[in-house]
């Protein structure tokens, strides 16, 4: 008798051995890191391309704060994010892990056409780029100094803007443009002589208008994924955005 006692003990301890180790490796397969990033963004994007490529979930919400307040709380393990965004992460307890291999940029598009002008606008590009003062310009917005745009009286250089087409420009309660990117396209402008004239316009409007001469170029358009076909050309990026991984220190 003692000895079907201690085999159905056995056999029961197999089973709770066996039972632990399966419920200790369920715990361990829903471990799966989960990364936070704003729905409404470019941010969403790079946190899409970041998830696919190392095999993480993703919950996408609605503001960075409530992302940044979950990561610190544990709600979630990462949060990703523009560089311009990570300024608002200072009153959070997150540190920068990596950048993301995502990257926004931006070009200005003008008719296929018309060479000399966008000959000129990519030495102007260049130019701003190897003496600082886009590098100045995007600092300013993440709260690194300031910037003055200088005064220039020159020929005007009509420039669309598509609505809602990016994030970093807008218009403000006066009706014109403001924002990053017209900050730096008009140093762009200001860099050749010329007075830039920011005109609001839906999307095919834009196109048209550079086709027909009502506008010299379009400004924000996609570097990387813009189909526009031969009646157009893009110049060199004015503007590229990265993206951070943020944590919590472990």
């Amino acid at each position: 008798m003692r000895k079907i006692i201690c085999g159905l003990l056995s056999v029961v301890l197999l089973l709770c051995s066996t039972a632990c180790s399966s419920t200790e490796d369920a715990v361990e397969i829903t471990k799966t890191p989960v990364v936070a990033t704003v729905s409404e963004g470019l941010s969403a994007l790079a946190a899409r391309d970041y998830c696919n490529e190392k095999g993480y979930d993703i919950e996408e919400l609605f503001s960075l704060t409530d992302c940044a307040f979950a990561v610190e709380n544990g709600k979630y393990n990462y949060l990703i994010c523009s560089e311009l965004e990570s300024a608002r992460l200072q009153s959070f307890g997150l540190t920068y892990i990596e950048e993301c291999n995502y990257k926004s940029q931006y070009s200005l598009c003008v008719s296929a056409e018309n060479i000399e002008l966008s000959q000129q606008l990519n030495s102007a590009i260049a130019a701003l780029t190897e003496n600082g003062t886009i590098d100045e310009i995007l600092g300013s917005y993440m709260g690194e100094g300031t910037y003055t745009a200088p005064a220039t009286a020159g020929n005007p250089l009509y420039i669309m803007f598509i609505d809602g087409a990016s994030q970093y420009y807008d218009l403000n309660d006066d009706g014109e443009a403001e924002g990053l990117e017209v900050d730096i396209v008009a140093a762009v402008c200001n860099e050749l002589g010329y007075t830039p004239v920011f005109i609001s316009g839906a999307y095919d409007e834009g196109f048209d208008a550079v086709l027909n001469g009502e506008a010299d170029m379009i400004m924000s358009v996609d570097a990387v994924n813009a189909l526009l076909g031969d009646d157009f050309t893009l110049t060199s990026p004015y503007l590229t955005i990265t993206y951070g991984v943020y944590g919590t220190q472990e």
